[in-house]
């Protein structure tokens, strides 16, 4: 009789133990989707899936906290810390410690974790991504796009960044009712703006974007003529709906092509910023979004894998830029409920 409670209790442990796993993968996965949404998988692969993870984790998360503070009660307050006192006053000590440095904390994380968890995990996660997120890329840029209630004349802005030092910024503005220019705002590298020649230096002055052909154009510098002179030198095309953005573009300048693709068909959400991964034809990812800024949700970093200031590292970046404005505006406007 005593060997089957022995082995109906450690079976009991085993589960108790089990589930607390299971619960913490279930979060793991939850913060993962939440910093990570592309690709997509079988979790977020559609907004009801993702809804639904999300809700029966907060309340299987809400009941089992309460469960775990069923052994941790009785482990405090019936007689569980004090069948561990004896007569030695150092064993003694050592239990005291043990109780209030080792199993309180616990006791405080198996109960707390299952639903709050989600919260701190994800406010972790989201400054390591991105502060790190963009960690083996060449290129990174920080889009700052301006809330609802920024003045009219506050530009929005994508700051590029090469191995984190900042070279230069575009910005981008209206001209008409559908078309928009993103166009080179300044040369923030003091060694590139004095060395025109030099391969980094952004030679695509600007790029348009036609909304009612879905084509796109650009001006391009060169080192013979200086940043104030321009010709044409991009063109191309480009599907901005939510059914796999993509690229097509030409540079005449070496008669090259590039053809980039989202991984997945959907790309802008209206609650959440633009989640993108651009691949081109052979496969390698160009550039991926990686996370808004904890503390202000106007910013967004990208990744880029190439460290060219190419017309595929540019003519993304201001289509993106485009969503993210969107979704600054919706963060930041005041709840009126």
């Amino acid at each position: 009789m005593a060997s089957g409670s022995v082995t109906c209790g450690f079976i009991l442990v085993f589960l108790w133990l089990a589930i607390n796993c299971g619960d913490a993968a279930w979060i793991y996965f939850y913060v993962q989707a939440e910093i990570h949404p592309n690709p997509h998988n079988a979790i977020n692969k559609t907004q009801s899936g993702w809804t639904g993870y999300e809700v029966m984790m907060f309340m299987f998360g809400f009941v089992w906290g309460l469960v775990n503070m069923i052994p941790f009660w009785a482990y405090f307050f019936s007689g569980g810390v004090s069948s561990g006192y004896g007569k030695s006053t150092l064993l003694n000590t050592l239990w005291t410690f043990w109780n209030i440095f080792v199993m309180f904390p616990v006791a405080v994380l198996m109960i707390l974790c299952p639903f709050f968890g989600p919260f701190v995990g994800l406010s972790v996660a989201e400054k390591w991504a991105w502060d790190h997120g963009c960690d083996g890329y060449p290129i990174s840029v920080i889009i700052d796009a301006q809330g609802y209630d920024a003045p009219p004349y506050y530009p929005n802005v994508a700051h590029y960044y090469l191995y984190n030092n900042p070279v230069y910024s575009y910005d981008i503005f209206q001209q008409s009712a559908d078309f928009w220019s993103f166009g080179l705002r300044t040369v923030d590298s003091s060694t590139l703006s004095a060395n025109e020649s030099d391969p980094r230096y952004p030679s695509v002055h600007s790029i348009g974007y036609d909304f009612i052909s879905n084509t796109i154009t650009g001006n391009c510098t060169s080192p013979a003529t200086g940043n104030t002179t321009t010709t044409p030198c991009i063109s191309g095309s480009f599907n901005p709906a939510n059914d796999y953005l993509s690229f097509n573009l030409a540079d005449s300048r070496d008669n090259s092509s590039t053809s980039l693709r989202a991984v997945d068909k959907r790309w802008t959400f209206g609650s959440y910023a633009p989640n993108v991964i651009l691949k081109d034809g052979n496969g390698r990812t160009v550039l991926r979004t990686d996370v808004t800024r904890r503390s202000d949700c106007t910013l967004l970093k990208v990744c880029i894998g190439r460290n060219d200031p190419g017309a595929e590292t540019i003519a993304p970046i201001g289509l993106i830029l485009l969503r993210q404005m969107d979704y600054a505006v919706y963060c930041t406007t005041p709840n009126d409920d």
